[in-house]
């Protein structure tokens, strides 16, 4: 578990280190004086696909926190069972193939358009952003991280409960087995919760320069 924490701490003010050190086209998103800019060239500056990759992996680490199978140690989770490749799958298929890779490495879409199709997808799952985006606790991203893989586990513990499927125990869960309301409210939660955290992360980073 500790993993995703640790990892998205480590991107997270990566991030901010490179956005201060951006080039011209990232200093137009965040304008930062660094005391040693005279040292760098303009080819050791960050560029805006730097930016997008590192937010890209950041973004999947905390998806990932948010998958309950991530973040339980049961055999049952394994990928090599029944449960973990199942279940992802069934969130592939809530999400749509709109953004598989084929599909996005193909496309001619702008990115409004693009936003525009994820802002659907979100839609669907009653995503809407009524309420302003919460801050992290404390600023602290890990123990907000840990928070999330906790709930995770949370969660994987209501679809397998520890009383059926021990800690110790190497017994599977066919995604057939659990009730069919109960993996929908799940799954729309994992979703739910991969968005919103995303997005609570995200804003931590560029609040740091004043961006809300």
């Amino acid at each position: 578990m500790r993993a995703r924490p640790d990892r998205t701490l480590a991107l997270s003010t990566t991030l901010i280190d490179y956005l201060i050190l951006g080039d011209a086209n990232v200093a137009k998103s965040v304008p930062r004086t660094f005391h040693m800019d005279s040292l760098l060239t303009a080819d050791e500056r960050t560029r805006a696909e730097q930016v997008a990759l590192g937010f890209f992996m950041l973004s999947h680490f905390i998806a990932d926190a948010c998958m309950p199978c991530h973040c339980d140690a049961r055999a049952l989770s394994s990928f090599d069972g029944e449960l973990h490749p199942r279940w992802e799958g069934l969130i592939e298929t809530k999400v749509g193939s709109t953004f598989t890779d084929n599909k996005l490495s193909a496309t001619s879409c702008q990115p409004s358009a693009l936003l525009e199709k994820a802002m659907a997808i979100d839609k669907s799952y009653g995503l809407t952003f009524d309420q302003p985006i919460p801050a992290i606790a404390d600023n602290d991203v890990w123990k907000e991280l840990v928070a999330v893989c906790r709930a995770s586990f949370a969660i994987a513990s209501v679809v397998a409960p520890p009383s059926s499927f021990p800690y110790e125990g190497k017994g599977t869960l066919p995604l057939q087995d659990v009730p069919v309301a109960l993996l929908a409210k799940a799954t729309t939660t994992i979703v739910h919760d991969a968005v919103l955290n995303v997005a609570i992360t995200w804003k931590n980073v560029w609040g740091r320069f004043g961006k809300k």
